[in-house]
């Protein structure tokens, strides 16, 4: 959202002091970054914050006042909608019984009548639903439940485009099931994009609703206990997971003498509080963990094979693998090739008179405008080192915004630099909402890619979580590109018995053995003339 320093104050998203990601002073206008700390409203209407008090004095009786006021009232009556207590759950009474259905989805029987799509309860009726002709009629004459069953239907199928079609549909008219189905398929971007807001905004509409369901969402029994189970990245655990047991659903936080325990094949999606509820919840969970755990064993086999170089790759020139350290190569902005400074150094000295790209052969650019104008055809030819270049001049002028958008593009072509650029952008929460999870998988990616720097990064997330085996396979396969950071890593792991003396010393054969092959005469030659004066006077 851009703002305009307040002056459009009748407008709530004008007056939301947020640009983007990135919260703005309402008043002064001042960012807020690592050593300025803003602070919200004081009637706390979640819409603006404030650098100081004297900005919150200026601003707040002039131009915040109105809409600060309005936007109180609405949270209040939104809170006292979703506090009040329903007078039954979201499935009522059996409508020949008179009883309150039960909510315990494996002890219940929800049959839905052929005919008239009531919820009965188990001793009432043996009807079971069958998506035949009567049903299609109920549909037909938008009947809420028959519109849910189709919804439910079209998602075990995978169709989550009807899927949303029919649920949505559904809520239309209330109904408390749907909404919590919705929630669930933004939580997971299933025939929609994630979206966190929409997803709390339909489970709080289904808990307004009378909705009690934990458990029991679409095909997933396990769905909300514990695990974006379908987000595409090993190793994500759901904060419930954590929590609260699969089985019996009781907290971690109630129970302070007892100590949860996770799924024996380590599929990482639930916990327990006892061997009896794993025993129990075993059946129900049996399917989707030898799936969860094949996936975990798949992404592993990925994340820790050994690159064949680093994601540099190799002088498209002298073909030795390019050095680590980033001033001793060239980006040329006619080809967005890298060129090691050695190839540069003997194309200067073979055409002293001529300044030549090294490998397209095109002149040097001599002035910034020069430079701008080959910088734009890149870009236009959607070259992704171009894209990741402007996404990173962007991302250092402080626009995260743009910056994001150009290092997306770059990281979806496969560009390991701007992987590891997102996942930093993820982490600090520039451009985007911070996101552990984000931040892991982008430099997951990028480790993938032969990134040696994310690589690093990730042996420091798994130490410091505890996890030494993989963070010591992380510092290995970094230290075989080149890193030297890594080394040291090794080092202090070798002392504190985490890591093998054959793997630390096969380690450091391969390290010095890669640093060895980015030498060559002209490279030292290069290094030397290069304390003297630049070899490009251009670079981007």
């Amino acid at each position: 959202m851009v703002i305009d320093d307040g002056q459009e104050s009748g407008n709530a998203n004008a007056a939301s002091g947020k640009a983007g990601e990135t919260w703005y002073c309402a008043s002064c206008g001042i960012a807020e970054v690592d050593d300025i700390k803003l602070t919200a409203c004081d009637a706390n209407c979640l819409l603006v914050r404030y650098c100081s008090d004297k900005c919150q004095r200026d601003h707040r009786p002039f131009l915040h006042e109105a809409v600060c006021k309005k936007r109180v009232a609405e949270l209040r009556d939104r809170d006292d909608l979703l506090f009040a207590q329903p007078e039954s759950t979201h499935n009522g009474n059996c409508p020949i019984c008179f009883l309150p259905l039960a909510i315990d989805g494996n002890s219940r029987a929800k049959r839905i009548a052929e005919e008239n799509m009531s919820i009965l309860s188990a001793s009432c009726t043996s009807n079971i639903c069958r998506i035949d002709a009567n049903m299609l009629k109920r549909v037909e004459a938008n009947d809420p439940v028959a519109l849910q069953v189709m919804g439910l239907e079209c998602y075990d199928k995978g169709d989550y485009g009807s899927a949303f079609e029919y649920l949505t549909k559904t809520v239309e008219v209330g109904d408390a099931d749907a909404h919590y189905h919705l929630s669930i398929m933004y939580l997971k971007g299933e025939g929609v994009e994630k979206d966190a807001q929409k997803e709390v905004y339909h489970l709080e509409e289904a808990a307004i609703g009378g909705n009690l369901q934990l458990d029991t969402t679409l095909d997933n029994p396990c769905a909300y206990s514990g695990l974006s189970t379908d987000s595409g990245k090993a190793g994500e655990i759901d904060i419930n997971m954590s929590t609260c047991c699969a089985s019996c659903r009781i907290a971690e936080a109630e129970v302070d003498d007892i100590k949860f325990t996770t799924c024996d094949a380590n599929c990482k999606l639930v916990r327990y509080c006892s061997i009896a509820c794993q025993r129990d919840h075993r059946p129900l969970h049996e399917a989707m963990c030898k799936k969860r755990a094949a996936e975990l064993c798949d992404r592993d086999d990925l994340l820790f094979a050994q690159p064949e170089s680093s994601h540099l790759g190799d002088c498209p020139i002298c073909f030795l693998p390019l050095a680590l350290d980033a001033s001793k190569c060239v980006m040329m902005t006619c080809c967005s090739k890298l060129i090691c400074n050695g190839c540069c150094y003997a194309s200067k000295i073979r055409e002293p008179s001529k300044s030549l790209c090294p490998f397209c052969r095109h002149s040097v650019p001599a002035t910034d405008a020069e430079i701008d104008a080959n910088v734009m055809k890149r870009e236009e030819a959607n070259d992704l080192v171009a894209l990741r270049k402007a996404g990173v001049r962007r991302y250092v002028k402080g626009d995260y915004g743009s910056a994001f958008d150009y290092l997306s593009k770059a990281a979806g072509l496969g560009d390991a630099e701007a992987q590891s650029h997102l996942s930093v952008m993820y982490l600090k929460g520039r451009g985007v909402e911070k996101d552990e999870k984000e931040a892991v998988h982008y430099m997951e990616e990028a480790a993938i890619g032969g990134h040696p720097t994310s690589r690093y990064n990730l042996g420091v997330y798994e130490w410091n979580n505890g996890s030494r085996e993989r963070a010591m396979k992380h510092f290995i396969i970094a230290a075989k590109l080149g890193d030297d950071d890594s080394v040291g890593k090794l080092k202090q792991g070798y002392k504190e018995g985490s890591v093998s003396k054959e793997d630390f010393a096969a380690a450091l054969r391969a390290h010095q053995a890669v640093v060895d092959a980015m030498k060559s005469p002209q490279r030292q030659k290069a290094a030397e003339l290069a304390k003297m004066e630049p070899l490009h006077e251009k670079r981007w």
